[in-house]
C-alpha cells in the first residue's frame, strides 16, 4: 500500500465539466493545485486560448511605475520645521559634530507582489471557469489534460466491496499499521482516521494497537524482562542508599552531605512504558510516566483495568493512539481532546463524533474503508475534511482515502452536495410547549405551527394558510386533554415534571405517552424500595421495555429471544398488559382523528424482541455478532439510556414521582457501564 498524490482534477471527468461544472460541488484547490492546472493548460492548449489566465499577467501590478515613484522620497519636499526643543539641542551639540546637509535616498530594490489567499481564490475561480469553457470548445485536449492528472492504472483498477455487516470477523481492506507507519515516515501526523461505523471504528483501533504491541514483542522480545531487571536493580540501589543514609545520620555528618546524596538518586524505571521505537508520537510530544500516571488516576472510576499497565483505551495513549467514539466515558473524551489539541497524539480514530464543529484540527484527515452511500456522503466528507490543516502550524491540510474504490473516491472528491431534508416540525405533544415555557408566547406558538417546512415544499413554495395550520395546535390540545395531561381550555393539570418528560420525548410521541401511561404503575411497584437491588432493577427494565424501544422479535438474530416476564413477576406483567390495552382503547376513542404517531410501534399481539433485556441481564453485549447487529443493539441501548436519563433528571424534581429517582439512576448507570465495558 503506497500513497499516491492526487490532483483535484483527478476526480473530474469531461462529462462532469460539460454538464455539471465546478459550481455544483465543492472541489477545492490549493494555490499549488491551481498553478499545476495552469502548467497543464499551458502544455495542452494553444497560447491564445489561455493567455489571460497566465498567473504572471493575472497577478501583475496595475501600475508598477506609480508604486516605484511612491516608494522613493522626493527631494523637492520641504523639510519639516524644527521645533524650539530641537534648536536648543543643536546649540548644545559639540562643535565637532557634523550636521546633515543633504537628504539621502533609500534604495528599496525592486518591489515584488505578495499574493494573498483572496487573490489566489479569485485566480482559482477564473481558471476553473476557463477549463469548463475549453471542455466544450476543445474536448480532445481537455480529455488529454484530465488524463495527465489521472492516478496510476493500478489504483484505477481497484474495486473494494463493502464488508458484509453480518460478518463476525470482516476482512480488512486496509492494513492500518502499515498505513500509520507511512503517515509517520512522511511526517503527516497528527492524523484523524474516520470510520462512520462506530463498531468498525473500534475494531480498527483495536487492530492498530494490537499490531503495534505485537511488532514490539517480535522485534524486542526481551524488552519487558530487561526493564524489569533494571527496576529490580533500582530497588536494590534504593535499599543500599537508605542504609547509607542511616549510617550517615548516625555518625552526625553535615545535612548538606545527605541532601547531595539524595539529589543523586535516579527515578525508578517505568516498567510499563513501551519501547520508544513503537511510540507513534514524535519524540518531543510523547507522554511522560508522570503524565500517564495522572491520566490513569483521572480515569480510575471510568474504566475497569484488565491488565497491569491499564485499560486498552489508556494504554494506547502512551503510543500516541486514541479513539473518539460514541459510548465512551466523557472524562476519557476530554483527555483525548486536550492531548489532540496539544499535538500529543499521532492518530485519533473517530466516527461522526468529530465530524461537526469541534476545534480539533489535524495535519491529515484519513477516510478508512468505505461505508454505505447514505452514511458516507459528500456532505459528510466535506465536513470531516475540514479537520485537515492546523492554522499556524501546517502549510496545507492533507486528505487521504484508504480502502475505497477509485470510482467512489472520484465521487467523494467532487463534493456534489446532496439534498438536505428536514424532519417534521409538527408533533402531537406540541401543545405542551407553551404551557412549559414562559418564553413561548401565543404569537411564537402561532409562528411555529403556521409555516411548517414540509407543507411549504409540498405546496411548491406557496405559504400555507395560518388558519389551516392553527387547527393542528387545536388538535394537539384536544389529544393532550383526551389523555389527561391538560384541560380542554388549554391549561396544565398534570405534574409539571411529568409534562416536561412527555414533551422532551417528542421525537417518539408513542413512547412519550406510553411512559406517562405506565408511570403510576411504576410508582406503585417500586416506591420505597432500594434502587441498588439488582432484581428490582431487572424488574423495572422488564416493565419499561414494554413501552420504550418496542421492536418486533427478530428470530434471525444470533442470541435472539422474545421479551417475557421474569419469574415471580407474572402478575405485574399482566397488569401492564391490561394497562397498555386501555391506552390503545383510549387512542381508538379519537376515531379518525387519532394521530398515527401516538400508536405503539409494535402491535400488542405481536411478540417483542428481548435482546436489550437479555443484554441488561447478562450485563454485557454478547460476543460473536456482526457489525450490523452490534450497531443495532448499541442504538437501542442508547435509546433506553436516554429515556432513563430524562426520567431521572425531570422526575427527581417532582415531589411525588421523585421516589423513583434512585432506581432510575441505578438503571441508567447499568446501561452506561454495559456500553463502556462491552468495547464495541
Amino acid at each position: 500500500q503506497e500513497m499516491v498524490y492526487l490532483h483535484p482534477c483527478a476526480g473530474v471527468t469531461l462529462e462532469y465539466l460539460t454538464t455539471v461544472g465546478f459550481d455544483a460541488g465543492d472541489l477545492a484547490f490549493t494555490p499549488r493545485d491551481a498553478f499545476a492546472l495552469w502548467q497543464a493548460m499551458e502544455k495542452f492548449y494553444p497560447a491564445e486560448l489561455i493567455e489571460d489566465v497566465d498567473p504572471h499577467k493575472f497577478f501583475e501590478l496595475e501600475d508598477e511605475s506609480a508604486v516605484a515613484v511612491s516608494a522613493t522620497p522626493s527631494k523637492k519636499e520641504k523639510p519639516a520645521k524644527s521645533s524650539k526643543k530641537d534648536k536648543k539641542k543643536d546649540k548644545k551639540s559639540k562643535k565637532g559634530d557634523v550636521e546633515e546637509e543633504e537628504e539621502y535616498e533609500v534604495d528599496l530594490g525592486n518591489r515584488t507582489h505578495r499574493i494573498t489567499l483572496m487573490e489566489s481564490k479569485k485566480y482559482e475561480d477564473k481558471i476553473k471557469k476557463r477549463l469548463e469553457n475549453l471542455a466544450g470548445k476543445d474536448p480532445k485536449a481537455t480529455q488529454t489534460l484530465l488524463e495527465s492528472f489521472a492516478p496510476p492504472t493500478s489504483l484505477q483498477d481497484v474495486t473494494v466491496e463493502l464488508h458484509d455487516p453480518r460478518d463476525i470477523n470482516p476482512t480488512s481492506s486496509v492494513d492500518v499499521y502499515a498505513l500509520v507507519n507511512q503517515l509517520c515516515a512522511k511526517n503527516l501526523v497528527p492524523a484523524i482516521a474516520f470510520q462512520l461505523d462506530s463498531v468498525r471504528c473500534r475494531q480498527l483501533f483495536n487492530q492498530l494497537l494490537l499490531s503495534v504491541e505485537a511488532a514490539e514483542i517480535a522485534k524486542y522480545p526481551n524488552f519487558r524482562e530487561k526493564v524489569q531487571l533494571e527496576y529490580e536493580e533500582w530497588e536494590k540501589t534504593q535499599a543500599a542508599v537508605k542504609k547509607r543514609e542511616a549510617k550517615v545520620k548516625a555518625k552526625g555528618k553535615e545535612e548538606d552531605d545527605r541532601e547531595s546524596q539524595a539529589f543523586e538518586e535516579k527515578p525508578p524505571p517505568d516498567i510499563y512504558a513501551p519501547h520508544p521505537d513503537f511510540v507513534l508520537t514524535p519524540a518531543g510530544s510523547r507522554l511522560t510516566a508522570t503524565e500517564f500516571k495522572e491520566i490513569k488516576w483521572q480515569l480510575r472510576r471510568e474504566l475497569s483495568e484488565d491488565s497491569d499497565d491499564g485499560h486498552a483505551l489508556v494504554r494506547s495513549l502512551r503510543r500516541g493512539i486514541a479513539i473518539y467514539n460514541q459510548n465512551l466515558p466523557a472524562a476519557y473524551l476530554r483527555i483525548v481532546q486536550a492531548l489532540a489539541q496539544a499535538g500529543r497524539l499521532a492518530v485519533v480514530f473517530s466516527d461522526d463524533s468529530l465530524a461537526y464543529g469541534v476545534n480539533m484540527p489535524f495535519r491529515t484527515c484519513c477516510f478508512c474503508e468505505d461505508t454505505s452511500n447514505d452514511v458516507l456522503t459528500s456532505l459528510m466528507v466535506q465536513q470531516m475534511a475540514g479537520r485537515a490543516g492546523r492554522r499556524g502550524l501546517d502549510r496545507q491540510g492533507n486528505i487521504l482515502f484508504a480502502g475505497l474504490s477509485w470510482s467512489r473516491i472520484q465521487f467523494l472528491m467532487r463534493g456534489l452536495l446532496p439534498d438536505v431534508t428536514g424532519r417534521k416540525s409538527l408533533y402531537p405533544t406540541i401543545a405542551l410547549q407553551k404551557l412549559l415555557s414562559e418564553h413561548v408566547t401565543g404569537e411564537i406558538m402561532q409562528r411555529i405551527v403556521s409555516h411548517p417546512l414540509h407543507d411549504y415544499i409540498a405546496n411548491a413554495g406557496s405559504p400555507s394558510s395560518p388558519k389551516k395550520q392553527e387547527s393542528y395546535l387545536t388538535k394537539s390540545v384536544e389529544w393532550m386533554a383526551h389523555f389527561g395531561l391538560i384541560k380542554p381550555e388549554y391549561s396544565l393539570i398534570s405534574d409539571v415534571s411529568v409534562a416536561k418528560l412527555v414533551w422532551e420525548c417528542r421525537d417518539d410521541p408513542s413512547e412519550a405517552l406510553g411512559i406517562f401511561w405506565i408511570l403510576e404503575a411504576l410508582l406503585k411497584e417500586f416506591h420505597h424500595k432500594p434502587g441498588d437491588n439488582i432484581a428490582l432493577q431487572l424488574a423495572l427494565f422488564n416493565m419499561l421495555l414494554r413501552v420504550v424501544g418496542r421492536e418486533k422479535f427478530h428470530p434471525e438474530y444470533a442470541h435472539g429471544s422474545e421479551l417475557a416476564p421474569l419469574p415471580g413477576q407474572e402478575e405485574a406483567w399482566e397488569k401492564l398488559s391490561r394497562l397498555l390495552e386501555t391506552y390503545e382503547a383510549k387512542l381508538n376513542e379519537l376515531g379518525s382523528n387519532a394521530p398515527e404517531e401516538l400508536r405503539l410501534r409494535v402491535a400488542l399481539t405481536d411478540p417483542l424482541d428481548g435482546y436489550v433485556f437479555r443484554t441488561v441481564v447478562e450485563n454485557l453485549i454478547p460476543q460473536g455478532l456482526g457489525t450490523l447487529q452490534l450497531n443495532h443493539i448499541k442504538r437501542r441501548l442508547r435509546g433506553v439510556g436516554d429515556r432513563l436519563r430524562l426520567m431521572h433528571n425531570l422526575l427527581m424534581r417532582s415531589g411525588r414521582f421523585g421516589e423513583l429517582e434512585e432506581i432510575v439512576r441505578k438503571c441508567f448507570r447499568r446501561i452506561k457501564w454495559i456500553l463502556i465495558d462491552s468495547e464495541v
